[in-house]
């Protein structure tokens, strides 16, 4: 950490001028956005102590300290307003609750930060980072990845189950279509109501426990699209039905509300399949399920529906 030391008068002058009119106007921003008030809490004498290490090359830290802060406050307002715009009320609930100091900081990395600059989420803090003797390079990039730092603190904390971009694809994805589905199967199969359960947490535990033994597995590909993969499953199965014609077709009806007595269907991921390589139908206990093992998860979601009428 470098150590902090009394600024020169012209850097006063500088922070003065430069950056408090930029950090008041930042704040009121940055709080309008998120509907709380939020304040930009550099600790401006470590920040010089930085920039007095910074190498010789890099003179801005030193020659325009203000003007540096000023683009740091201005950056999280860029990058905050984005990350509004992109994610809505839910994204702006997550970062205040995860920021439970509403507060931004800056402060210089221990290790090597990707891109030189920029942001994490810690101890109650949106901090902006910088690899050691990077302070004032990359500024504009501080908070390009804001979304991952708030989905990063989100598996971190004690208050949820799932990440942040997790939840936000099964609220899109899942929970405003998996409503019709239930009424096509309905009128598919012949009976007044078909529930599909699904139990996410369980599904991603079992996802992100197969990726710990596989690192060729992608982490990304099952969190960014989990509610938008279970749908696509759960989509093959009245298209399935309707191929072998269970919508016009009296005997299969009955056949298959006898077999799925609970008229309910769920998605299941399992360590063995039973009859298929890729996926399979299976059922049990009066419930239908669409099932298949975490090294496949999303490979060929059409077709794991596919001979519902061999199983009654």
């Amino acid at each position: 950490m470098a150590t902090p030391v009394k600024l020169p008068l012209t850097v006063r002058k500088n922070i003065r001028d430069e950056f408090e009119p930029a950090r008041t106007m930042c704040e009121e921003k940055i709080s309008s956005i998120l509907g709380e008030p939020w304040k930009i809490d550099f600790d401006i004498p470590s920040v010089w102590g930085y920039a007095n290490e910074a190498s010789p090359s890099n003179s801005y830290p030193r020659e325009s300290t203000g003007n540096m802060l000023a683009g740091y406050a201005n950056s999280a307002v860029s990058g905050i307003s984005s990350f509004a715009d992109k994610f809505g009320s839910d994204g702006i609930a997550e970062l205040n609750k995860l920021v439970s100091s509403r507060s931004i900081v800056l402060e210089s990395c221990l290790t090597q930060v990707d891109g030189t600059c920029s942001c994490e989420i810690a101890n109650q803090k949106l901090k902006i980072i910088f690899s050691p003797g990077d302070i004032g390079v990359n500024i504009d990039d501080a908070f390009s990845k804001l979304s991952e730092a708030v989905n990063a603190a989100s598996k971190n904390s004690d208050s949820v189950n799932l990440p942040f971009n997790t939840r936000k694809d099964i609220k899109e994805n899942y929970e405003s279509r998996v409503a019709g589905i239930e009424s096509r199967l309905a009128q598919i199969i012949g009976v007044d109501k078909v529930a599909i359960v699904v139990d996410f947490q369980a599904i991603y535990a079992a996802l992100l426990a197969y990726h710990g033994k596989d690192n060729q597995y992608s982490l990304q590909g099952f969190e960014d699209y989990l509610g938008s993969r279970t749908i696509e499953y759960l989509e093959s199965l009245p298209s399935a039905l309707e191929r072998d014609g269970f919508d016009k077709d009296d005997m299969l009806q009955e056949a298959l509300q006898e077999a799925v007595s609970t008229n309910t269907v769920s998605v299941r991921l399992v360590d063995k399949l039973e009859r298929k390589m890729y996926n399979e139908t299976v059922i049990q206990d009066g419930k239908l399920y669409l099932q298949t093992v975490p090294k496949n998860w999303s490979v060929n979601a059409d077709q794991i529906a596919d001979g519902i009428v061999d199983l009654l």
